[in-house]
């Protein structure tokens, strides 16, 4: 991801942080569906034996005020972090089978909150690779005309 730079316009991105969707709960359906297909896809490439050991968690931390999505899917490797998760509206799901197909469905929390972590690793790989978007930051550059965001 080191070095990967990124493209989108500020009203994409404004619409794609909150303003597609009027109900706040499609941001659960989209994290949760983003996990399915995380899962599906390591269940067909034999990463996960069966579906009784696919499991996905949520973890709702009120004293925190944070909210967990946890799954043992497919996981995402370090080199195409910047792919996958900084490049907006590029998903690289070609499965039909997959819900997710746009690219900008993890986009929505930012309606939400002032942050999003995201946390994966593929098969193989010792570490994890944690990518923290500071939702507050893209507000305040969506919303300044003085700020160029190419």
């Amino acid at each position: 991801m080191e070095g990967h730079k990124s493209k989108i316009g500020k009203d994409q991105m404004r619409q794609y942080m909150g303003g597609l969707y009027e109900n706040s709960m499609v941001v659960y359906r989209e994290y949760l569906q983003n996990a399915c297909d995380a899962v599906e896809q390591a269940l067909e490439a034999g990463l996960i034996p069966n579906r009784k050991q696919a499991n996905i968690a949520v973890v709702i931390d009120q004293f925190n005020k944070c909210i967990t999505i946890e799954d043992v899917g497919i996981g995402i490797d370090r080199k195409n972090i910047g792919p996958y998760l900084v490049d907006v509206a590029s998903s690289q799901k070609f499965n039909k089978r997959l819900v997710g197909r746009h690219g900008i469905g993890r986009l929505n929390g930012a309606n939400y909150c002032d942050k999003i972590i995201y946390e994966t690793s593929a098969e193989g790989e010792p570490i994890k690779s944690t990518l923290v978007w500071d939702v507050k930051l893209a507000k305040e550059l969506c919303a300044d005309d003085s700020v160029d965001m190419d």
